[in-house]
């Protein structure tokens, strides 16, 4: 019985913690979370501590153009530029002032930051924050180095074709730490090339019981598996698919399928872009001439135009 009653008054306690928890967020008409380290605190201190402006216009998340009412123009602006903490971006205050200070007082948008997470949330749903002044541009998605699934699949991919057709004529190395959709293309080509002739008949006969060719064997195919087509296939194909797995790979990450890169033009802060990430299935089917010079890979890290989403 006393544990029973004991145990009943830790939910109490619990829930009561919840319940103050739950009231100290509730947000007034000029503050939200007001804590020396909110999001909140910060906008409050861009506005010399007096009201911070009410949002006038009407936002969703959703692909495309997000319009600014021209009354929220000045004051979005007013907190592009503010980045108090290495961890906040330009344009992060903007978002959150512009979701959350409306006039209805309701909580939209939060602070997701943290190790390989999302920079906010926003009705549920995970948005990076970015700044690039082209909606087109490559931007980076950061480099695969801890991407063990990515790593290995190159490495086993670049270690076989560079191995084995160093000695076709005009052949370039490849290397993970640059690479195009064309660098790529021209790789597998080459070893597409002397595919049929390593792995015919006449050659495993005579090859299959050495321990090397068993091991080529053995990394040809678990490329083939992670691919899911063989590597004797259209070197385009194969490009298509080594690219949008490594972007995949990134973007489940961060903002995740379903999620949301808002990119605001840095030379002109009311032009807003909105590109949606499609699920994964998607994703690994979007054509080869779509992603061709829109993804690439330069000093380790991976970037692309998120305009191949749209």
């Amino acid at each position: 019985m006393t544990k029973l009653i004991n145990r009943i008054v830790g939910n109490i306690i619990n829930e009561n913690e919840v319940f103050k928890a739950l009231l100290a967020a509730l947000p007034n008409p000029h503050t939200l979370f007001e804590t020396a380290t909110s999001y909140s605190a910060y906008i409050q201190r861009a506005f010399k501590g007096g009201d911070v402006p009410i949002v006038q216009g009407s936002y969703n998340l959703a692909a495309g153009n997000l319009r600014l009412h021209p009354d929220d123009i000045k004051p979005f602006e007013t907190l592009f530029t503010i980045t108090p903490d290495k961890g906040i971006g330009n344009g992060e205050l903007s978002l959150f002032w512009l979701f959350n200070f409306n006039k209805e007082n309701k909580i939209r948008c939060v602070d997701n930051r943290g190790s390989s997470k999302p920079d906010l949330q926003i009705d549920g749903k995970y948005a990076e924050v970015k700044a690039y002044k082209s909606h087109s541009a490559q931007i980076t998605l950061g480099k695969f180095k801890e991407d063990l699934e990515s790593r290995q699949l190159i490495n086993d991919l670049f270690g076989i074709i560079n191995t084995f057709s160093a000695n076709v004529p005009g052949y370039k190395f490849l290397s993970e730490i640059n690479m195009t959709t064309k660098s790529l293309t021209e790789g597998v080509d080459s070893f597409k090339k002397i595919y049929s002739v390593l792995f015919s008949k006449e050659v495993s006969t005579i090859l299959n019981t050495y321990s090397f060719y068993k091991s080529i064997k053995s990394i040809v195919r678990r490329i083939e598996s992670q691919l899911g087509t063989s590597l004797n296939s259209d070197p385009k194909e194969i490009t298509r698919l080594i690219f949008l797995k490594l972007i995949s790979n990134k973007l489940k990450i961060k903002p995740g399928f379903g999620g949301y890169v808002i990119n605001i033009n840095k030379n002109d802060i009311s032009d807003i872009f909105v590109h949606k990430i499609p699920s994964e299935t998607d994703i690994l089917n979007i054509p080869y001439n779509v992603i061709d010079s829109r993804i690439s890979v330069s000093s380790g890290a991976i970037s692309l135009s998120y305009t191949i989403f749209d």
